[in-house]
């Protein structure tokens, strides 16, 4: 960035100028009461030719800071030309132009590039997808689907969660039901957690096999559906098993000789018992009004069980599964699809901002040019104001120092009085004028700036309708390979 010179050393010339105003001249060097008390003495003599030293001090003065501001105006002059220098180093706005033109026709073969990467991934996962359509439509239509839409829960777990909080209720109301009669709380905690899994497992698979009722298929369809009743009343089963096995934990407990009960020992004793009992008289609970209780409650959850595994997934089986695989696949290729033009827009983008950065750096270079050169002039003008000023208040200074003088004189005033007294070897003429190329650039600068703004909105033109016209022609493209893909064309 170029740093400011011009207003700055404007700045101190003002500050300069104010001290150089005729009224504070007069006040500085009490010309007035000077002029009179030489006039008084009618001094300087008739015949002199050279001036008082009021007049010589005055002049001195004014000259030293006329000086001074020269030599700020000088070297204010001196760094803008340096900066010029820099800015005009390597600086070649034509090949600039054609460079930014070029980048926005180059610009094709690189996406296509990118977009023929692209294509081979969604090629790939048109294919698994279409596959994958073929098998579900195929599927409709062997197992008269058509019609009927596969439904089932967005979640498994929020679907199945119920089925865990009445796992964990049944074995908080397990556990008090053994530990009463068995007095251990390991074996207590055994008991529940093997009842509540006997009880939960098979009611769950029947449940879920139970959706076989619904198949095309004869065999299928009878074949799981005995399977479903087979384990259906093995859960029946496993409910009859856990009352008996509270009456024999009970029995086995009271035939203990010793009040030390070894878990492990007692679960076997007693499983072996409820089974032995089960067999023999599976619908005798000896009249355990707990144990009945326990049972209804243990049915009434693996009822609620049953009917959450049946709904799992779509009523039809395999038809849920085949819908998340499809659905997952078109995903997958809308995914890749998706991808596929984020990136081309990266590159797009990537090219408008590298093109407007390349834009933006020359024009600022062309302007700073520009800007400089203007500076030079108002700084030169500055100075020649100031000097011009000066020397006027100079004058007057000088005429306020003779008016007093010639007022009190008796004799006739000098001939040097009438003439005029200017600052020497400080005037504007004297400063370096304005280099004559960088007044040929600055007449140059202004069409080269306007046609490298016409080419720079031109590209960008360009780069947009390539992007629109590549997205058009990439978007067919990908719907055709999607349509081969479902009907199995190569």
């Amino acid at each position: 960035m170029i740093k400011p010179i011009t207003q700055p050393v404007i700045g101190e010339l003002k500050k300069l100028q104010d001290g150089l105003e005729t009224q504070k001249l007069a006040k500085k060097f009490d010309l007035k009461k000077a002029g009179s008390a030489d006039g008084t003495q009618n001094k300087p003599e008739a015949d002199a030719t050279t001036m008082s030293p009021t007049e010589i001090e005055l002049h001195a003065h004014v000259n030293e800071v006329v000086s001074q501001a020269y030599g700020k105006v000088v070297q204010g002059l001196k760094s803008i030309n340096a900066d010029l220098d820099i800015l005009k180093a390597d600086l070649n706005v034509e090949q600039d132009i054609e460079s930014i033109k070029d980048s926005g026709l180059h610009l094709g073969p690189k996406v296509h590039v990118k977009a023929d990467g692209h294509k081979s991934h969604i090629q790939s996962a048109a294919s698994h997808s279409g596959n994958l359509v073929r098998s579900y439509k195929k599927f409709q239509s062997d197992n008269n689907l058509i019609a009927r839409v596969p439904q089932y829960p967005e979640s498994w777990f929020h679907h199945s969660r119920l089925i865990f909080i009445g796992a964990t209720v049944e074995f908080i109301l397990a556990f008090p039901f053994y530990y009463e009669v068995a007095a251990s709380l390991l074996a207590a905690f055994g008991f529940a957690f093997l009842v509540v899994v006997l009880n939960i497992l098979p009611i769950f698979i029947s449940g879920n096999l139970f959706r076989f009722i619904n198949h095309v298929s004869p065999a299928k369809k009878w074949g799981y559906s005995f399977l479903s009743a087979f384990l259906f009343l093995l859960f029946i089963a496993a409910i009859l098993l856990a009352g008996h096995l509270r009456t024999a934990i009970g029995a086995v407990v009271e035939g203990l000789s010793t009040g030390i009960v070894d878990a492990f020992s007692l679960m076997t004793q007693a499983g072996k018992m409820a089974f032995l009992t089960f067999i023999d008289r599976p619908f005798a609970l000896g009249g355990d009004v707990l144990a009945l209780m326990f049972m209804i409650a243990s049915f009434g959850f693996g009822i609620f069980t049953a009917w959450k595994a049946y709904t799992l997934d779509d009523e039809y089986p395999g038809y849920g599964a085949l819908d998340r695989q499809k659905l997952t696949a078109e995903a997958s290729l809308n995914e890749k699809r998706a991808s596929m033009f984020e990136n081309l827009d990266s590159l797009f983008k990537e090219s408008s901002e590298n093109t407007k950065k390349a834009f933006d750096e020359v024009r600022s270079r062309c302007n700073d040019i520009v800007y400089q050169i203007t500076e030079y002039r108002n700084l030169a003008e500055a100075y020649a104001l100031f000097y011009h000023q000066s020397n006027t208040n100079l004058k007057s200074a000088l005429q306020i120092y003779r008016a007093a003088n010639i007022y009190v004189r008796s004799r006739e005033a000098p001939e040097y009085f009438d003439s005029e007294v200017i600052i020497e070897g400080l005037s504007p003429e004297t400063l370096e004028p304005l280099r004559q190329s960088d007044i040929d650039l600055a007449d140059t600068l202004d069409g080269s700036v306007q046609r490298l703004v016409n080419v720079y909105n031109e590209t960008q033109k360009i780069i947009k309708s390539s992007q629109k016209d590549l997205y058009n022609e990439l978007s067919k493209e990908v719907k055709e390979i999607v349509i081969r893909a479902e009907k199995g064309e190569a």
